[in-house]
């Protein structure tokens, strides 16, 4: 039986992103003819500017070559022009009903491909299947540690090509593939004690990709997490290295400090950025694409900074021994972006910090907890910027209260939503730009 997981990286063959000398050799690594030559150092030198957008607040954007890097800067506008809309087409749930239809704690959602989804719900626990129309379907395993069973904890779910369903089950130490009629038919074994959000990526061509530890952890460093590749018959590949870029903080982050932030792109490369500056590079095969927004930073209001640095000290203080270093002081400016996100279509979500606005007081929120963390009162929009993958800059997407996407994509996304009594459902929203509601 094979085992993999949170061995150091040095086991398996590394892979780095692109070499400065490959880049150099011209847009996608090839050799360049002399026009091209010629083309490409007057766009390095220049650059070229671009207007487009059918709408009121039109799309301008630069384009040159920097370093053996293509550049998409988007200066204004957007293609959109407006925020497109999120909405909601089916609402799978309910206060109080069939059991099937009630949520805990869901961990986990994969579309199924045909408008339906996969969901796992950690409190119950269950993985169940809901067709395009919202309706319960089936159960896929159950609780255990037999074949197609699973535990509390469920760290990726992801359909793959050939439309068998994967699921990471970190409690049992492996991935379960489930057939179209729900029956596990093939077990991976990983051994892998990291849990982390985004855990498990699959690739268009039926890889999987599993975040691991690559390294021993060191104190006050950033962990070091990679990927582990497999092929689609689970068969180890290598270990990918969490990608290296200029400006990455080397010590310890905190609230607001700026953050290295990567995803696996679906055509199986990675998309990484510092969130201190509005710049991502998608490490493309055929060289990489640096994706640019004019933007200017957000300001942490006092009041605000006052409760994170408050609930700073408290971690100091109650866990200072335990910490492997002191997280810094708050700082008056928020980054760009808390995160990068690749869609399932190829698209690119950035979460954008934004102001925060002070939360209406709860009249029943008991007293405060001497013991539990200050409370924080200021609370942030969510908003994205959306890109296709060649930099088009699309435009923005303002997710309603209390929502979170679980999935990714310009068409359509799924999400948790929370109710009026704070019960859980799921909603699958279309995505619908300006000038499209009726389409």
């Amino acid at each position: 039986m094979r085992f993999f997981g949170d061995v150091p990286a040095s086991a398996h063959p590394r892979i780095s992103s692109p070499s400065p000398s490959r880049r150099s050799r011209g847009v996608g690594g090839w050799p360049l003819p002399p026009l091209a030559i010629v083309v490409l150092a007057l766009l390095s030198a220049t650059g070229c500017r671009e207007q487009a957008a059918p709408g009121g607040d039109q799309w301008e954007v630069e384009r040159f070559i920097e370093n053996g890097i293509e550049v998409v800067r988007t200066l204004q506008g957007s293609t959109w022009g407006e925020a497109a809309e999120l909405v909601e087409e089916i609402r799978i749930g309910v206060l109080d009903g069939q059991e099937e239809y009630m949520f805990g704690r869901i961990q986990e959602v994969a579309p199924d491909g045909e408008g339906g989804v996969y969901v796992f719900d950690g409190q119950v626990p269950a993985l169940r299947h809901y067709d395009a129309e919202g309706r319960y379907l089936r159960t896929l395993g159950g609780e255990g540690a037999g074949p197609g069973e699973y535990y509390d904890a469920a760290l990726g779910l992801a359909l793959l090509p050939d439309g068998l369903l994967l699921l990471r089950d970190p409690r049992n130490g492996r991935f379960t593939l489930y057939d179209r009629d729900g029956v596990a038919v093939e077990h991976w074994p990983l051994a892998s004690g990291l849990f982390t959000s985004r855990a498990t990526a699959v690739d268009t061509a039926g890889h999987v990709y599993a975040r691991i530890l690559t390294d021993p952890i060191e104190p006050g460093q950033p962990w070091p997490i990679g990927l582990l590749h497999l092929d689609n018959e689970g068969q180890v590949i290598d270990t990918i290295l969490s990608p290296s870029i200029d400006g990455e903080p080397s010590g310890a982050t905190g609230t607001f400090s700026p953050a290295k932030r990567w995803d696996l792109h679906p055509h199986g490369y990675l998309v990484v950025g510092v969130s201190d500056r509005y710049a991502i590079e998608l490490r493309r095969p055929e060289g990489t694409l640096r994706i640019e927004k004019r933007a200017g930073r957000v300001a942490v209001h006092p009041e605000e900074r006052a409760q994170h640095e408050a609930r700073r000290q408290h971690m100091i203080r109650t866990q200072g021994e335990s910490l492997a270093a002191e997280p810094p002081p708050i700082p008056r400016q928020k980054p760009f972006f808390r995160n990068i996100y690749a869609g399932e279509d190829g698209s690119i979500w950035v979460h954008r910090h934004e102001e925060a606005t002070l939360r209406e007081p709860d009249p029943d929120r008991p007293e405060p907890d001497p013991n539990a963390p200050p409370p924080l009162d200021w609370i942030e929009p969510t908003v994205f910027d959306v890109f296709e993958p060649d930099g088009t800059y699309l435009g923005r997407v303002t997710v309603p209260p209390r929502t979170s996407l679980r999935t990714f994509s310009t068409d359509v996304v799924w999400a948790t939503r929370q109710g009026e009594f704070d019960e859980l459902y799921l909603v699958r929203l279309r995505v619908v730009p300006p000038g499209n509601e009726g389409g």
